[in-house]
Formats: structure tokens, sequence, C-alpha cells
């Protein structure tokens, strides 16, 4: 969960490289989708317990069953909502500046190019992570189709 906050403020970093001069209010809120995702890991990390069952993962739940099940689930949801975010925002501030081969300095079509494609591979490996995290029920058996 750290290691997925810290990639987490480094995208930030980058939403607020393309948009602070900008529109402010975008930084602030993606900003605010991380203090969120920080404060769900930092709660379920200090007052969840882990599975038994499971020996080669920890899987977090707290004592009450409702609270555990939805807090404990949105640590796969609410990084995934903010990748997604952070990959529209990038798709929509490098995009056009590509097509166009224009920038207001000498350089920026290589840097956004390069901006855009480690964002897309980033999502792609989020993306990738999340199915195989999703893939797996509490007691620690795969989910599989039928026979």
């Amino acid at each position: 969960m750290v290691g997925i906050d810290i990639v987490a403020m480094m995208m930030l970093i980058r939403i607020f490289a393309l948009y602070y001069h900008n529109q402010k209010i975008v930084v602030y809120g993606v900003a605010s989708l991380l203090v969120v995702q920080i404060a769900v890991n930092t709660w379920l990390l200090t007052r969840g317990t882990g599975m038994t069952r499971v020996s080669s993962c920890t899987v977090f739940l707290s004592l009450t069953a409702l609270v555990s099940s939805w807090i404990a689930s949105s640590t796969a949801w609410i990084p995934l909502i903010y990748d997604t975010v952070a990959l529209v925002l990038t798709v929509y501030k490098t995009l056009p500046q590509l097509f166009n081969k224009t920038g207001k300095i000498p350089g920026t079509f290589e840097i956004m190019r390069r901006m855009l494609e480690d964002g897309l591979l980033y999502y792609r490996q989020v993306c990738l992570f999340h199915f195989s995290h999703n893939a797996y029920i509490p007691d620690g058996t795969i989910v599989s189709s039928p026979p």
C-alpha cells in the first residue's frame, strides 16, 4: 500500500507540472483524491487485522464486517480511480500538443510524448495488477469459471 501511495504522489507531481499554471482546481482535486487514498490506507493499516488463513499476502479486515468489507475493498478501487483520473488528465493535456506538434519551449514535443507513453505504460500495469488482485477471494482461492 505504501508503494502505491508513493507512485500516486509521483503522478500528482506530473499533474501539477501539466496543470498548475492554468487550472489549479484540477491539481487540488487530484490532491484531494490522493489524501482520501492515503487516509483510507492509513486507517486500514492501523485498525485492520490480517487474515490468518492466507499466508502469502495480507488482507486487512476490521472487527466490523460491514465497514471492513467496504474499507478493505476500497484499497483496490480508490487507487484505480485515482490512476484513471491521472491518466485522463495526462492524455487530455498531452494528446492535442502531440497532434499539433507545438510547444512553447523547444523540446516540449518530446517531453509530452514521453509523459503520454509513460502514463499509458503505468496505467496498463496498474490495471493488470488490479485484475490479478481482484481474481482472488478472501479465503485464498482463485476465482475461476465453472468447467
